[in-house]
C-alpha cells in the first residue's frame, strides 16, 4: 500500500513540476512576444527593433524580378547559428529551403496574401544541423518585404510531452484503482477526484465543492483540519478515518501530502483514501478473539490452581 500510494504521489507532485515549468516557459514566450512588438516600425527605428528582437529573426525581400532573398538577419539569429549565417546572406528563398519546400511555400504565401502565419515545426537548422522544435512567424511588412522571427521552443515542447506522459500514466493509475484520489485548494475545495463507482459520487458533483457538502459538522471538521494541517505545515499525514457513508460505517487509510510551486510555498493538499473496513473489522475481530483465548486462558489456569490446592488438602 505504502509503495504504491508513493508511486500515486510522486506522480501528482511530478504533474504539478511539469505544469509550473510549463507556466514558466509560457510567461517567458508573452514577455518576449511583448518586447519584440513593433517590428513593423520603418526606418532606423524598426533596424533598432530588428536586430534587438530577442529571438532569431530573419528578413526577406522580394526583388523586381520576383525573386525573394535573405537580405538581412538579427544578432539573435546570427548568434544561434554559431555565425554561418553570413555566408547566406542574399541566398534566394529556394535556395536556403532547398530541402523545406513547405516553409518555403508559408513565406511565399506571406507575400502573396498578406495575412500573417504562425507554425510549429520540427526542424533541422540548415546552419548547426541540430534538430530542434521551433515557433515560426511570418509577417509581410511592406509588398517587399517578409519579417521571419524564429522561437525555439524545444523545451517546452519536451515539457509538454513529459507532461502528457505523465498524465497518462497517472491517469492509467487512478482510473484502475480502488483508492479514492483527491486533490484540494489551500481552501479545501476539491479541484480534482477519482474513484471507484461504489461510492455513487461523479466528479461533477465533487469538483469545486468543500468536505462540508458531504459530511456531518463534527466529520467535516475532523477533515478540514487535516487538510488545513497538511497546507499550514507543508508535511505529510497518515491517518485512520472513521467515516458514515451513506448509513455505513467505513474505515479508511488517509495519506495527505502538499504540493508545492517553485518557491517551496503549498498549492494544494493530495489525498489518497483507501477503503480499509474489511480488514479493520478482522482486526477487531482477532483481536476479540485474542481477548477470549486470554481469558479462557486464565480461568483454566486458575482452576488447574484450585484443583492442585484441593489435592494438597
Amino acid at each position: 500500500m505504502r509503495d504504491e500510494a508513493k508511486t500515486k504521489a510522486e506522480l501528482i507532485a511530478e504533474l504539478a513540476e511539469l505544469r509550473a515549468r510549463l507556466a514558466a516557459l509560457n510567461r517567458a514566450r508573452s514577455a518576449q512576444e511583448r518586447a519584440g512588438s513593433g517590428v513593423d516600425i520603418p526606418g532606423d527605428l524598426f533596424r533598432a527593433a530588428f536586430h534587438l528582437h530577442p529571438d532569431p529573426a530573419l528578413l526577406w525581400e522580394r526583388l523586381p524580378d520576383g525573386r525573394i532573398v535573405l537580405c538581412q538577419y538579427n544578432r539573435a539569429a546570427l548568434e544561434r547559428s554559431r555565425g554561418k549565417l553570413a555566408e547566406f546572406q542574399g541566398a534566394t528563398l529556394d535556395d536556403f529551403f532547398a530541402h523545406d519546400h513547405i516553409t518555403a511555400g508559408r513565406i511565399r504565401r506571406t507575400f502573396a496574401t498578406g495575412e500573417s502565419e504562425r507554425a510549429e515545426v520540427n526542424y533541422t537548422l540548415r546552419t548547426t544541423e541540430e534538430n530542434t522544435w521551433l515557433l515560426a512567424s511570418y509577417v509581410r511588412l511592406s509588398d517587399r518585404y517578409v519579417f521571419n522571427s524564429i522561437e525555439d521552443i524545444t523545451e517546452r515542447v519536451r515539457v509538454e510531452a513529459a507532461l502528457r506522459e505523465s498524465e497518462a500514466r497517472l491517469r492509467s493509475i487512478t482510473e484502475n484503482t480502488e483508492d479514492m484520489i483527491f486533490l484540494y485548494d489551500t481552501e479545501g475545495r476539491v479541484q480534482y477526484y477519482n474513484a471507484p463507482a461504489q461510492y455513487g459520487v461523479s466528479a461533477d458533483e465533487v469538483l469545486g465543492r468543500t468536505v462540508a457538502d458531504f459530511f456531518d459538522p463534527q466529520t467535516a471538521e475532523r477533515l478540514r483540519d487535516q487538510i488545513e494541517q497538511v497546507a499550514a505545515t507543508g508535511r505529510s499525514l497518515s491517518v485512520e478515518s472513521y467515516i458514515a457513508w451513506r448509513g455505513q460505517p467505513l474505515v479508511f487509510l488517509d495519506q495527505l501530502f502538499p504540493l508545492t510551486d517553485a518557491d517551496g510555498n503549498v498549492t494544494s493538499v493530495a489525498k489518497i483514501s483507501r477503503n480499509i473496513t474489511d480488514r479493520k473489522y478482522m482486526e477487531e475481530a482477532l483481536q476479540e478473539r485474542n481477548r477470549d483465548l486470554n481469558l479462557l486462558n486464565r480461568a483454566g489456569q486458575a482452576l488447574t490452581s484450585t484443583l492442585d490446592v484441593d489435592k494438597v488438602r
